[in-house]
């Protein structure tokens, strides 16, 4: 992509921070122990959350309502007896959140932000069991936490 064309996608989507990818690869120090990475919920949630800042109305209400479904599947899951069968039947529901987002990408007016539908595609779509689920779901409340600072309601 030549830099005029990525000046101009930039611009037509008001990004002032660029998205800071993480994907469920980037979870783990050691996946084999189940060992997080140090940082995941300080520097990456932090550096994730601000690029939330633009494109968005009602962002801080938006992101806890995205956080909120996928709190209510993680609850489901954790309550089963079987927590890797209830997983499989909650994914489909999992994964329609992407989905959700596109919908609010594409509304006029926006209430989903480009990279806020970036970070949702990329970790829900790279989700293949219950553990990365759950990383997943206490990274987005680390995110969720840190936006507070940078998002505000319209």
């Amino acid at each position: 992509m030549n830099s005029k064309n990525q000046f101009h996608r930039m611009s037509d989507d008001r990004q002032n921070y660029p998205y800071h990818k993480v994907t469920p690869d980037d979870y783990f120090a050691d996946k084999k122990d189940g060992i997080i990475r140090e940082n995941l919920f300080s520097e990456d949630a932090d550096k994730i959350a601000k690029s939330f800042q633009d494109g968005m109305k009602n962002r801080g209400s938006q992101v806890r309502k995205f956080y909120d479904e996928l709190l209510k599947r993680k609850m489901i899951i954790d309550l089963a007896e079987d927590k890797n069968r209830e997983f499989a039947r909650q994914l489909p529901y999992i994964k329609m959140v992407v989905s959700k987002a596109h919908y609010g990408y594409n509304r006029k007016p926006k209430t989903v932000s480009k990279n806020f539908k970036s970070f949702l595609e990329d970790n829900i779509n790279g989700i293949s069991n219950k553990e990365e689920f759950f990383v997943f779901c206490d990274l987005f409340e680390a995110v969720v936490a840190y936006s507070k600072q940078y998002l505000r309601d319209n």
